[in-house]
């Protein structure tokens, strides 16, 4: 019975336990490059010291623009940040490149978004040229360069 009650607990414990982790998808079509990225909606929150889970675009773009820097061919881009939109526990929004670019070969990316949480990971998910990378950024971590 105190084993049955020990694997109780266990089991228990390791479902509640919350992986802190945003992902940032890095697509283009045709001559337009953009990131779709997923935040846990209270991390944002608590990140942006909001009173609630109504995070405006101007937030958002504040707050990216301090933590998330990117440049592709060696050229660094600003990017616009669409409407960031909280569903399920979860809030996504867009960065679209401000310019145009026909074809990458490389991507440097800076990102210490949320990694003031413990244990915080950021995976940065390629889809260009074909191709599907995915990479592991956290404290240790926080910049990739990619060559395509």
């Amino acid at each position: 019975m105190k084993l049955k009650l020990l694997l109780l607990f266990i089991a228990s414990s390791l479902c509640s336990h919350d992986v802190q982790t945003a992902f940032f998808t890095i697509k283009q079509k045709s001559d337009t490059v953009f990131v779709e990225m997923i935040f846990e909606t209270d991390d944002i929150v608590e990140a942006l010291n909001a009173p609630s889970e109504n995070i405006s675009t101007s937030q958002m773009q504040t707050y990216l623009e301090k933590h998330f820097q990117i440049e592709v061919n060696d050229i660094p881009y600003s990017y616009r940040i669409s409407k960031p939109k909280s569903k399920k526990g979860h809030l996504k929004c867009k960065a679209i490149l401000n310019q145009s670019i026909e074809k990458i070969e490389s991507i440097k990316i800076s990102n210490d978004c949320l990694l003031h949480i413990e244990d915080h990971s950021n995976i940065i998910e390629i889809r260009l040229n074909d191709q599907e990378r995915d990479f592991l950024m956290n404290k240790d971590r926080t910049s990739i360069q990619i060559s395509l």
